[in-house]
Formats: structure tokens, C-alpha cells, sequence
């Protein structure tokens, strides 16, 4: 995973294994533990944008937050991403630690 948050917005990098570059639904959802449950935030899809590129089977999928309405500076937040295309849905939980800008 590669983690850039230089600009206004936070990329994310990934090197995924895919039989198509074709993505059907990119969720985006910030995770908070409350006493003993987990609850999950979907993010609107005006709030970032999943690309893939490359040729399949190696390819590689950019994740680029543009509404940093939703990252608090300082604080590390655990996020789940899933992705979904003709086979089936994929997931993975990432957190990001941004403090003043680094990762």
C-alpha cells in the first residue's frame, strides 16, 4: 500500500490481482468502535474516487479521497474498503495515522 496526503486529498495505492479492470461498486467505509460494537460510516461517492489500472491480472487500484471532511488530522482511523466487480466482492480495512501531513 502506498499512502500520499500531500495535497487537499488522501491517495491510496493498492497492487490487486483481478481477472478485469471493470468495477461495478467502490465502497468506501470510515470504521468507530463504540463499547463492543463496530459501526461503519459509508461515504457518499461524491467523496472519492476508485480507478484501476494496468492489464489484468496484475493491476493496480488508486483509491483518492477528495473530501477530507471525513480524515481527522492527528487522529488514526480504521477504514474498510470494498470492492466488488462480476465475481464477487472484495474488502480490506487499512488504517491511516495522519499527523501534520505524515503517514
Amino acid at each position: 500500500m502506498k499512502f500520499d496526503n500531500r495535497n487537499t486529498s488522501v491517495r491510496i495505492e493498492y497492487r490487486v490481482r483481478v481477472h478485469t479492470n471493470v468495477i461495478e461498486k467502490c465502497k468506501l467505509k470510515k470504521l468507530q468502535s463504540n463499547s463492543q460494537k463496530v459501526l461503519a460510516f459509508l461515504l457518499p461517492p461524491t467523496a472519492f474516487r476508485c480507478l484501476l489500472t494496468g492489464q489484468p491480472p496484475d493491476l493496480m487500484l488508486t483509491v483518492v479521497m477528495d473530501d477530507m471532511n471525513y480524515v481527522i488530522e492527528g487522529a488514526e482511523q480504521l477504514w474498510r474498503l470494498e470492492l466488488t466487480n462480476d465475481k464477487g466482492t472484495g474488502s480490506v480495512e487499512f488504517s491511516l495515522p495522519i499527523v501534520d501531513g505524515e503517514v
